[in-house]
Parts: structure tokens; C-alpha cells; sequence
């Protein structure tokens, strides 16, 4: 196990962008999701019928 620091160290640095990048993607993909559901069922009873 000796150096598995240093090597997740430089991978970490490596693809700091690529994880970077990904992380706002996924933030992106959640905030789109959620607006789009109070679009399509904007009052509280929308959200309950399931019909």
C-alpha cells in the first residue's frame, strides 16, 4: 500500500477538471429536474394526482 497516496494524488490532479466539469453537469442535470416538475405541476395538487 505504500505510495497509494501519491498515486490518488496525481490522478486526483490529473482529472481535476474532467470531476470538475462532471460535478457541474450533475448540478445542472438536478436544478433542470426540479424546475422542470414545478413547471409541469405548478400547484400542490398537481403534484398529488398521479392520473
Amino acid at each position: 500500500m505504500a505510495g497509494t497516496g501519491v498515486l490518488a494524488r496525481l490522478i486526483l490532479r490529473r482529472d481535476r477538471i474532467w470531476l470538475s466539469l462532471w460535478l457541474v453537469l450533475v448540478a445542472a442535470f438536478v436544478y433542470g429536474t426540479v424546475s422542470t416538475i414545478g413547471t409541469l405541476l405548478p400547484t400542490v395538487d398537481a403534484r398529488r394526482c398521479r392520473r
